[in-house]
């Protein structure tokens, strides 16, 4: 029970009067409601206009008074009210205590009533019952006005203890009798069998239901009745005393011109009885047009209100008056002639009695009428009509009434009435809660929601991802850094799973709930950590089981259910206060909630300077820190952050620009093979690079040396979404050694020197390149190795059955290109090995794959190369780049850098060892990462660097010709010729005819051949093939058919020396001289 306060100056007492002014108290906030008026969290109240203080209330005394009309008091009479009874004392007197002050509600727009105290007072058979209405109540405003209409100044007063005066009641004693006789009017004959009734209209002068000794009372309406004998003589007996009587005669009208239609009691009692008379009638008018209404509901207390609010002592007995009187022919409960509907519970209520008694309809229910529930009471028209067949309509002189048909089209008077409330004195402080998620519905983004505790969203009626998060904002830009992590995270995830919901993640929205108590209505208020409020700034959205009113006011749609509320423009420290309040508008105590970040850190997007988002995460000086991440495709749903290994990783940074980022490669160059012979090889100067740096072009020996002789040892850092501090080192399912992790937060640089913000768990990484190659796909998982400030831990996310769908991890992705190696050129096929496996399906253009120093290398066909994986070897054969010369290709140094020994670094002859230009920046590696693709970012870009080329070797000698000068056939007529050349030929260049492209019969036998004999035998057919060796070698052999056989000395001559074409016979640029063969 609430203290409330009073005015000590104030005599205490609330004189019941219906006509009584009174305020209405059904609600109070902060701001005054009644003028003078301020009020806090504790109930108490402060006033300008007076002093108070705090009282317990509002329970009070109620005293009357009850005699005859004769003024004489009657004592032992049955008093009732609010569940108590006494009777009075031989003064006539009676006290109830301890009456609790009772509710003030709004009946309709325009009046404010309070729930009335009815006193129901029986002094058995021989006093005609009444009842007393008594309106008490806690507060009593009083206005008033100046001059200026619109002036006004009010004054609410809190009553302490009150006391309310009932008044003198008035009952009659039942002692007059009225005999007579009935006549009909025109002919005078008595009139046998008719029922005569009798109701009573005043008391002591005063209408029934009116004001009396300044107590509004009413009387029993029942008909005192009588039947006429054979005779047409009646007698009304049991009377009251000082009473003024209606009269009806049932199925007639009386007629004044001859005689009253009221009876008088006042002079009479039980010794002086009313004289014998004669009272005339006619049989009544059919004609009557004027429907029947309902005049009032003897419970209800006012009778205009849109709900007829039913007075405290109702059980299950209700008393309808109608305008006249109704015939009972038609009139049955059992045909549904009345309905009660329970509207609250949504259900029927059985009708135990309806006593249809003139114009008066007793209804008993078979439950009792269950407090503050809605009933309608259906009247079926067709059953309630007068006694000119009149159906019953709606009136004036109630407001609760109106028409109603139902869907097969009966026609039904709805009578609204509410049963008694007992006032809510005491308003329950709820429990309050914050949940992590809403689980009340599914939006496009659960299927991202589920990878992470990360994501979790408290109001899944909105767009997007609204959480309470951490509230740090380093960029001071204008929303939270962790928003705008997880925004790029959330979006990048949700559009690689082809989902369009928005996907923007709010981080000041916070979700409260509580089950409803039984409060009136509740409010809501926010402060910040320092106290200070701030309601005003954020906004407030009832999601369930509530009704949002005016300014912070709410109310739940049912006690006990479920409320959940979202505050939106909330950061962790402020308090959430909901404030319960009773049915007169006093608070109960309040419960007050810190708002907490209750969600975890996780892995976001990592910067990868070129490949990756740039914002979300970068480097402190001197230590380098994330790669980049997309998301995985892998089965079609949304996957973790990549941690993108890119070839900015190999060069050494200063966190100033000036670092050797921007040529990444530069040290590989450095690694170029140099001359180390003592003497000049007529190309390059003793301890002088054959290739130099500056070029952008490395060989074999440079690559050995960058990757056995350059340190790799870095420091990277994986981004978070927020300040992390570590609990333990994470898991990694590779085989490499992570070590030393440390966390950095609020980094402000990143390794160019550029203004950034991230938040980093950074380590040391003992060889990048060898990590790059060899944990491609690993993953590092920081489930329970990090908290945030708030302490909550990274978790990882599970499926129904239990297995882990999503964790606060990064998937290390290689996006460093492939380089090669190796690559020879033996004359016949290319020979390229790569560091780690390409994937040529990822090529833009394999028509133009690679490129020899102008010469095209096209991989569009597969027939044109082979792979070894377990290599990492491409063997190019012809096909994919035709014939070329050599010596205009390999136009780079001489020296050898196929065997390790450099000592025969210029050995051999001609133009073996020359090297030529390989352009491989298409090539992509298994990620699809290609040199191409950084070279082109341009140099403006920080992921820009120039794209190497690799010195490609020739291990083909000077052309040579191998064939002997003798060949032994004397005396066959088949002669078979094979000569051995070190590499092919141009056979395009010998062909003669230019009709085939390669040799025919008829080069050989117009152009190629000269046959030399002693003897008579000549050429008549020839035939040619070719036979390529192993050793890039090839041999061609010809075949010659004579007509008489070969004798000893004959000689024969080919010549490969050139056709129509070109005087060039082979790869090498020489022409081949004519060879002479002697047959022995």
């Amino acid at each position: 029970m609430p203290n409330l306060p009073y005015r000590k100056t104030l005599l205490a007492i609330s004189i019941a009067s219906a006509a009584l002014a009174i305020s209405g108290c059904n609600s109070e906030d902060s701001s005054d409601k009644s003028s003078g008026l301020s009020y806090d969290s504790s109930n108490t109240v402060s006033s300008s206009s007076g002093n108070f203080i705090n009282v317990t209330a509002p329970k009070g005394t109620i005293t009357g008074t009850v005699m005859d009309t004769r003024g004489n008091f009657l004592s032992g009479v049955t008093v009732a009210v609010a569940g108590q009874s006494t009777t009075t004392d031989s003064n006539g007197q009676y006290v109830f205590t301890d009456i609790p002050v009772t509710q003030t509600v709004e009946l309709d727009e325009e009046n404010i009533y309070s729930q009335a105290l009815s006193i129901s007072i029986s002094a058995g058979s021989n006093y005609l019952s009444a009842t007393v209405t008594v309106l008490p109540t806690a507060q009593i405003l009083e206005t008033t006005s100046n001059d200026d209409a619109d002036d006004t100044t009010s004054t609410t007063t809190f009553v302490d203890g009150y006391l309310a005066q009932a008044g003198t009641a008035v009952l009659p004693a039942l002692t007059v009798e009225a005999p007579g006789f009935l006549r009909h009017s025109e002919t005078g004959s008595q009139i046998a069998a008719a029922t005569i009734g009798a109701r009573v209209t005043a008391v002591n002068g005063i209408a029934t239901e009116q004001p009396q000794n300044g107590v509004f009372t009413s009387y029993s309406s029942n008909l005192i009745t009588a039947i006429t004998g054979t005779d047409g003589e009646f007698t009304l007996s049991n009377l009251p005393e000082d009473a003024e009587l209606k009269l009806v005669v049932s199925g007639y009208d009386i007629d004044t011109t001859m005689s009253d239609s009221t009876l008088d009691t006042s002079n009479y009692n039980d010794s002086v009885d009313l004289p014998s008379r004669n009272l005339y009638v006619t049989k009544a008018d059919t004609s009557d047009t004027i429907a029947p209404f309902v005049t009032k509901v003897t419970e209800v207390v006012a009778q205009s209100a849109s709900t007829g609010m039913l007075n405290d002592d109702v059980t299950n007995t209700l008393t309808i008056k109608f305008s006249e009187e109704i015939d009972s022919n038609y009139f049955d409960t059992a045909d549904n002639s009345i309905v009660v509907r329970n509207v609250n519970d949504a259900a029927y209520v059985a009708v135990t009695s309806a006593e249809l008694s003139g114009d008066v309809l007793t209804v008993t229910l078979a439950e009792n009428v269950i407090a503050g529930n809605t009933y309608n009471i259906l009247l079926l028209k067709a059953d309630l009509l007068d006694l000119a067949g009149n159906a019953v309509e709606t009136g004036s002189d109630i407001g609760y009434d109106s028409d109603t048909t139902t869907a097969t089209g009966s026609e039904y008077l709805k009578l609204v009435m509410k049963a008694y409330a007992e006032a809510n004195q005491n308003a329950t402080a709820p429990d309050l809660s914050q949940p992590t998620t809403d689980d009340s519905g599914i939006d496009d983004l659960e299927l991202v929601q589920a990878k992470s505790p990360a994501f979790a969203d408290i109001d899944d009626s909105n767009p997007g991802i609204q959480q309470l998060n951490d509230a740090s904002d380093d960029n001071t830009n204008g929303s939270y850094d962790t928003a705008e992590r997880l925004t790029d995270l959330v979006a990048t995830l949700a559009a690689t799973a082809g989902l369009s919901e928005t996907a923007t993640v709010t981080t000041n929205v916070a979700r409260v709930e509580f089950t409803a108590t039984n409060a009136s209505y509740y409010t809501v208020a926010v402060a910040g950590a320092n106290g200070a409020d701030k309601t005003s700034s954020v906004t407030f959205n009832v999601l369930d089981n509530a009704t949002w009113g005016t300014g912070t006011e709410f109310t739940a749609d049912e006690v006990n259910g479920d409320i959940a509320m979202v505050v939106t423009g909330v950061v962790p420290g402020d308090v959430v206060t909901i404030t319960p309040y009773d049915d007169f508008g006093y608070a109960g105590t309040a419960k007050s909630l810190e708002l907490t970040d209750n969600v975890p850190p996780t892995t976001i997007l990592q910067t990868a300077y070129g490949t990756g988002n740039a914002d979300s995460g970068r480097v402190v000086s001197l230590q380098y820190g994330d790669g980049g991440e997309q998301s995985s495709l892998e089965d079609a749903v949304v996957g973790l952050p990549y941690f993108d290994l890119t070839p900015r990783l190999l060069g050494e940074v200063n966190g100033t620009g000036t670092g050797d980022y921007e040529d990444n490669l530069a040290r590989l160059y450095e690694f170029n093979a140099t001359n180390n012979l003592t003497t000049n090889n007529n190309e390059v100067a003793a301890g002088e690079y054959f290739i130099e740096p500056d070029t952008n072009i490395y060989d074999t020996i440079a690559y050995s040396g960058f990757v056995g002789g350059y340190d790799f040892g870095r420091k990277v850092g994986v981004a978070f979404s927020e300040d992390v501090a570590l609990l333990q080192d994470p898991a990694f399912s590779g085989a490499a050694t992570l070590s030393n992790f440390t966390v950095n937060n609020d980094v402000i640089i990143d390794d160019n020197g550029s203004t950034v913000n991230a938040d980093l768990v950074q380590f040391e990484v003992g060889d990048i390149y060898a990590f790059a190659l060899a944990e491609n796909g690993t993953q590092l998982d920081f489930t329970d190795a990090v908290q945030d400030n708030s302490g909550n831990v990274a978790a990882s996310a599970a499926n129904n059955g239990g297995s882990i769908i999503g964790s606060p991890s990064v998937i290390f992705r290689d996006e460093i290109p492939a380089l090669v190696t190796s690559a020879i050129y033996n004359g016949r096929e290319f020979v390229i090995t790569f560091d780690k496996a390409i994937d040529l399906t990822q090529v833009e253009d394999l028509s133009n794959a690679m490129e020899l120093n102008g010469v095209v290398i096209d991989l569009s066909s597969e027939d044109n190369y082979d792979w070894d994986s377990s290599t990492n070897t491409l063997t190019v054969k012809l096909d994919a780049y035709g014939q070329f010369a050599i010596a205009s290709v390999f136009d780079l140094k001489k020296y050898n850098d196929v065997t390790p020994n450099l000592s025969s670094s210029v050995s051999g002859d001609g133009i073996k060892y020359r090297h030529g230009k390989l352009d491989f920046s298409n090539i992509t590696n298994a990620n699809g990462a290609s040199w191409a693709y950084y070279n082109d970012l341009g140099a403006s870009n920080e992921g820009y660097f120039e794209q190497p080329t690799f010195a490609a070797v020739n291990i083909v000698e000077d052309f040579e010709d191998t064939t002997g000068s003798t060949l032994s056939a004397a005396g066959n007529t088949s002669i078979s010729v094979t000569y051995s050349f070190t590499h092919e030929l141009d056979l395009s260049n010998v062909d003669y005819n230019a009709s085939s492209g390669t040799i025919d019969e008829t080069d050989i036998l117009n152009n190629m051949v000269t046959w030399t004999t002693s003897g008579t035998g000549d050429i008549t057919d020839a035939a040619f093939s070719e036979n390529k060796l192993s050793n890039g070698g090839v041999e061609y052999t010809f075949t010659f058919t004579l007509d008489a056989a070969a004798v000893a000395g004959d000689t024969l001559v080919v010549d490969f020396s050139g056709g129509s074409n070109t005087s060039t016979s082979n790869y090498t640029g020489a022409t081949l001289t004519p060879k002479t063969i002697t047959i022995n």
